[in-house]
């Protein structure tokens, strides 16, 4: 279970998927270049399988390849090859399918090795293009296009509906009913159902395909129950079928047993995918409210929460490294004056900028948050004492230097009171905190709007 699951993991990879989707193109020329190599060498068991069955038209072999070349190529690198192959192919497909639906011939006009498969023809052996593989070959043929214009879910939806086509002529071949098959032989239909997972892995990545292949438990499940709803539907029909071995009611029981396993399939399909979307959803959420519990919303600075975790590495770090840590504790002079005088709205606005001056003139390493309410805190990693109140006086003159619409042409710089401690091996990272705080009110105390260590007055 666990192999198939990492197994799954990897298909759900977009490089790994992409390049068996290749394999698999790979598979699709092998078996359209033997039909092609059978006309040429008039070897009927290499385009009809089973004799006097269906037989694979060239003109299937020849947009089989087409096709396998559409998905064998790189969109970025290839383009241009893609688009032309594709839409040959689809131009090659219409023609027939019109033939169909409006009793013409032009697709003979177009086909290789025409007198070979009109003489079959005479000898009331069927070569000929079916509408079940034109309409497979077609909706590849738009599911390639889809990819190429970058109509990923689009793609993936044709693709499911090519496959379902040649699987129900699988069933039809299993059971005995030709009606499920029509035209297609044996070799069309396996090509077929390789065509369609090449053109699926190709859009690994995205929709229904990337969730199914997903390692997730409710993937796993969904995976399950389609096989397992697809081959209890079969084996029960074939069963069902068995009895009515001599019965018109035999092709009714086929269809309906075909019918009902993909309506299962595609119905499991939809339920995964709105799960997951609800799951993502919910996984979002999730990580936003993380992400709210590790910073403050306003300034978008750690919060004091997320600020004690990282201290608790940064001292584990000190103590083994012997880095020299010093703490800046920084408080706006006055906030509360001008929150009463400016209201709430302009204060926040101030403590945002005051928070982006402080993280423009912090290193990366620096760890920063926003300490209370007016308060911010900061870890530093310096080679003296000196250097951090160095970096302490450059903030503190570079919020001082703010211009702030509204309130400094008023009421004057807005300033700072900083109180800076090292944190030694002789205390603990809350109390050097702890003086940090004491020294920035010492600060306050004696005049605001400066810097002030705690080794300097304790």
């Amino acid at each position: 279970m666990a192999l198939t699951t990492k197994w799954f993991g990897l298909l759900s990879n977009n490089r790994t998927s992409v390049t068996l989707s290749q394999t698999l193109a790979l598979v699709v020329l092998l078996l359209s270049g033997t039909s092609v190599a059978g006309y040429l060498l008039e070897l009927d068991a290499l385009y009809r399988p089973i004799a006097n069955g269906p037989a694979t038209n060239p003109l299937t072999a020849v947009v089989g390849v087409l096709l396998a070349i559409c998905l064998f190529s790189s969109i970025k690198k290839q383009p241009l090859l893609v688009m032309l192959c594709a839409y040959i192919s689809l131009l090659l497909v219409s023609i027939r399918i019109v033939d169909v639906l409006f009793f013409t011939n032009n697709a003979k006009l177009l086909t290789l090795f025409i007198h070979d498969y009109t003489f079959e023809d005479q000898q009331g052996q069927t070569n000929i293009m079916g509408l079940n593989t034109a309409l497979m070959l077609e909706a590849v043929a738009i599911a390639t296009l889809c990819r190429l214009y970058r109509f990923r879910i689009a793609s993936q939806l044709l693709s499911f509906s090519a496959l379902s086509i040649p699987m129900t002529a699988i069933t039809g071949y299993a059971y005995g009913v030709p009606s499920l098959f029509g035209e297609m032989s044996f070799i069309t239909t396996t090509l077929g159902i390789i065509l369609s997972l090449s053109a699926l892995l190709a859009n690994a990545n995205q929709g229904i395909v990337r969730v199914l292949l997903s390692s997730h438990i409710a993937s796993r499940v969904a995976r399950a129950q389609m096989v397992g709803s697809y081959l209890f539907a079969f084996i029960l029909g074939l069963l069902v079928v068995q009895s009515f071995m001599h019965s018109p009611i035999k092709s009714l029981i086929s269809a309906f047993v075909v019918a009902v396993s993909w309506f299962v399939i595609a119905l499991i399909g939809i339920g995964v995918l709105i799960q997951d979307r609800a799951d993502r959803k919910r996984r979002l959420t999730e990580r936003k409210q993380r992400q709210s519990e590790n910073k403050d919303l306003l300034t978008q600075l750690l919060s004091r929460a997320a600020f004690s975790r990282k201290l608790q590495t940064a001292v584990t770090r000190q103590r083994r490294y012997q880095h020299a840590l010093c703490f800046l504790v920084i408080d706006i002079d006055h906030f509360a004056i001008f929150n009463q005088k400016l209201g709430r709205q302009t204060g926040n606005e101030l403590l945002k900028r005051i928070a982006k001056t402080l993280k423009t003139n912090c290193r990366e390493t620096d760890i920063l948050c926003r300490y209370g309410s007016e308060e911010f805190a900061l870890l530093i990693e310096v080679k003296t004492p000196n250097g951090a109140l160095v970096l302490a006086e450059k903030l503190r003159a570079a919020i001082e230097a703010l211009q702030i619409e509204g309130v400094t042409e008023t009421y004057g710089a807005v300033t700072v009171s900083i109180g800076c401690a090292t944190l030694s091996n002789a205390i603990s990272a809350e109390t050097a905190l702890s003086n940090a705080e004491k020294a920035m009110h010492n600060a306050k105390c004696s005049g605001r709007n400066q810097v002030v260590a705690y080794e300097a007055y304790s």
